[in-house]
């Protein structure tokens, strides 16, 4: 009996995480698609991840056991015109996201306001958060934070500095004094990253870290540079005021 409850418990540890998939409604009306993992506690903060252009809410996976082993939770979004938040009010929006629609991804700040909305009704306010996104969705997740200041932190992989007509030098300047993590490959840190770390008008919490890997760009980093994920997991667990044990 003992070897079965042994067994079953070892079954149990290393079982598949799996996540919530959830609906998101946004101030304009779209629904959207998104994975919640739930943290262990109130005590423990979320991390809001915003995928790259053309990718998906899966792309953030890497991230899970990581964020388990912190107590933290995960709600990743598929924004609007990708993944399973492709179809919108009976059509697809992935002709859109393969124009390049200036004017769709200038709305995505809403499909992050909808997950915040989301997080509200779980009882994580905007200090229990750190917005993640790679490529573009660090870009959605400037614009967002430009116009909610409660939001403590964010890590940029791969930023640009227009995206998409997304202006991220403009939304910059109302970042303040909050926190910041740029991560680029030193290959292409002049294309957005350092730009952008000289652009913050403070730096005295701002991170900027060169790779020295090449051809990686947003979460094609993942699996390829030894340490990342628990770094921005560990980054974002002190952020939102946890000692880390040695």
């Amino acid at each position: 009996m003992r070897l079965i409850n042994t067994l079953f418990l070892l079954l149990f540890l290393t079982a598949p995480v799996t996540a919530d998939v959830v609906k998101l409604k946004t101030k304009d009306g779209l629904i959207l698609k998104a994975d919640w993992h739930a943290p262990s506690g109130k005590k423990h903060g979320v991390i809001v991840a915003l995928h790259m252009f053309e990718g998906s809410r899966q792309a953030w996976k890497p991230l899970v056991e990581h964020l388990k082993s912190e107590g933290m939770g995960l709600l990743a979004i598929d924004l609007r015109g990708h993944g399973d938040s492709a179809i919108q009010k009976g059509k697809s929006w992935a002709g859109r996201v393969a124009e390049k629609d200036p004017t769709l991804f200038a709305g995505m700040h809403q499909d992050v306001a909808a997950g915040m909305s989301y997080l509200r009704k779980k009882g994580y306010g905007p200090n229990k958060v750190v917005l993640v996104g790679a490529h573009v969705g660090s870009s959605v997740a400037l614009h967002y934070a430009s116009k909610n200041p409660r939001i403590k932190a964010a890590i940029l992989l791969s930023p640009g500095e227009k995206y998409f007509e997304l202006d991220s030098r403009v939304h910059l300047k109302k970042w303040g004094k909050r926190a910041m993590l740029i991560v680029s490959s030193k290959e292409a840190v002049e294309s957005g990253a350092r730009p952008l770390y000289k652009a913050l008008p403070h730096k005295d919490k701002a991170v900027l870290l060169m790779l020295p890997q090449k051809r990686i760009h947003g979460t094609n980093m993942f699996g390829k540079v030894p340490g990342l994920e628990q770094r921005i997991v560990e980054w974002s667990a002190i952020q939102l005021g946890k000692s880390l044990s040695p």
